[in-house]
């Protein structure tokens, strides 16, 4: 057995011993994967205690709000001030649902602070007595089981009209994902808070005007302007897509950053037609992330596995939920007898369905489970060498697009529009974009820069479809989209003939 399989089994006989003292119910969740019985037999004397280590959570510390844009009047303070929304107010008496339900369970201000997507503060609406808006408590690093972190770097040829900056950062960041948690961010409110106009209690996102972000401790490093938002997001808790672009010297101090504990920084949202800003903090790390770390707890059958879906062993404890029951809201946590160290991809079964889990409790708003991280430096260390040790390599190619000549005089065409679509239009995204080329028949080739990644399992493709358009301005039938692994694009005969149908 090599030294390091060694450690890793003792962490899950250590874990797994400290774990097992934390609760005394009936088990409902036993173990298909044989690491656990593994490491049963792996060598005592070589215990020591720095290998039961647990890899802590981001905390977010709040959000930073100011108006600005002056409202005129006052915030409505009773039902003949109410009015129709307009817009949040961060003058106007905001509400905190922890500290409204902390009597009932000591428990919420660790799930607002460590598990629940969103903020426990509520802005209230200037006018309107009744609506208030939510909003993130910050943002993290997104990872899907199937395709990893959302986080990579490229490398740029020399030949890029880029000068030093060669190496183009992408992530993704979004809020923490918790099956049922808007449903019961409504349910709170709803019951924690009585509008003066007797109205039902309406939660509204924050529209947003514009989003800028900040790489705290590195903008002194990397300029503002090649620091860019390559998506578009609509309300704030849309997730972010975003693009640097580095020499190679700022692309190890934001190496080295990830490395010692995450990049951190802060999303600047300018909402409700830049009248309202918010800043949310978010963390770029790979030991808290934004996506699932195990399947669906609501699937959970009898039948049916539970599979940890992280890059890290998880020490499952139980399941925590939210119930609502005669209209009131109730949090439980459900433990394991034996709590179950889970290796990443492992699988453990239960033995009663989620249904009968619940039985009894009322409807359930929302739930998770219940775990914590143990360190595991092999995971760690694979996951950093496949992403920041790695990159990428990408290169400035030319996209050409030309027409036959003689299509234009034969069919008496004015001009052809080529539509392109393709993720290749820029260094670093894998988001698709369209452009649009004209032909004439005094100008039959149009050419525009195209990345490719070569390091890219699959080569960059793109599609496009073309309209040709009568020598009299009468526009004819559009193509369907043509799909081509080449970045030359020839258009023939063959491809207008067809298109002779006016609109």
């Amino acid at each position: 057995m090599t030294c390091a399989i060694r450690q890793f089994f003792i962490l899950l006989f250590v874990a797994t011993l400290v774990l097992a003292q934390l609760v005394v119910a009936k088990q409902v969740i036993t173990t298909e994967s044989r690491v656990l019985a593994d490491a049963k037999v792996a060598d005592g004397k070589a215990l020591r205690l720095a290998n039961t280590q647990i890899l802590r959570g981001v905390k977010f510390d709040g959000t930073v709000a100011s108006r600005l844009k002056t409202f005129e009047t006052q915030a409505a303070t009773d039902v003949s001030e109410d009015r129709d929304p307009e817009g949040p107010d961060e003058a106007a008496p905001p509400v905190f649902l922890a500290d409204i339900y902390e009597a009932k369970s000591r428990h919420i201000s660790d799930d607002f602070a460590n598990r629940l997507p969103y903020s426990q503060k509520l802005f209230r609406d200037h006018a309107s007595l009744n609506t208030y808006y939510f909003f993130p408590s910050g943002y993290l690093l997104k990872y899907e089981a199937e395709k990893g972190f959302a986080l990579n770097f490229l490398y740029r040829t020399r030949e890029d009209d880029s000068g030093n900056n060669l190496v183009v950062m992408t992530f993704t960041i979004a809020p923490r994902e918790i099956p049922g948690a808007i449903h019961l961010m409504n349910e709170l409110a709803a019951e924690a808070i009585k509008p003066a106009n007797k109205k039902p209690v309406k939660l509204q996102r924050l529209p947003i005007s514009s989003v800028k972000v900040v790489l705290q401790s590195l903008t002194t490093m990397i300029p503002e302007e090649n620091i860019r938002v390559i998506n578009s997001p609509q309300t704030v808790g849309d997730e972010i897509r975003v693009q640097a672009t580095m020499t190679e010297s700022e692309k190890e101090d934001v190496v080295a950053t990830i490395r010692s504990g995450g990049l951190s920084g802060d999303l600047v949202f300018a909402t409700n037609d830049n009248s309202f800003e918010l800043v949310v903090p978010y963390v770029v790390s790979f030991t808290d992330y934004a996506g699932d770390w195990v399947s669906d707890i609501t699937a959970i059958k009898t039948t049916e596995s539970l599979v940890n879906n992280s890059p890290y062993p998880l020490a499952l404890a139980g399941i925590v939920a939210y119930t609502q029951q005669n209209k009131n809201i109730e949090r439980h946590f459900i433990p394991l007898a034996e709590p179950t160290l889970l290796a990443p991809k492992a699988k453990a079964k239960a033995d009663k369905s989620y249904q009968d889990l619940l039985a009894g409790k009322g409807e359930v708003i929302a739930t998770w489970a219940a775990f914590e991280k143990a360190t595991c430096d092999t995971c760690l260390n694979s996951i950093e060498h496949a992403i920041l040790v790695s990159p990428g390599m990408t290169s400035k190619t030319q996209l050409n697009i030309e027409a036959i000549p003689n299509i234009f005089t034969e069919f008496n065409l004015f001009k052809v529009v080529v539509e392109v679509r393709s993720s290749g239009f820029s260094t670093g995204a894998d988001r698709v974009e369209s452009k649009t080329f004209t032909l004439r028949g005094e100008e039959t080739q149009v050419s525009s820069a195209f990345y490719v990644n070569r390091d890219a399992q699959k080569p960059d493709t793109l599609e496009y479809r073309i309209k040709p358009y009568h020598a009299d301005g009468d526009p004819m039938t559009q193509s369907d989209w043509v799909k081509s692994d080449s970045t030359d694009i020839t258009l023939t005969k063959r491809d207008i003939e067809p298109l002779l149908i006016r609109e």
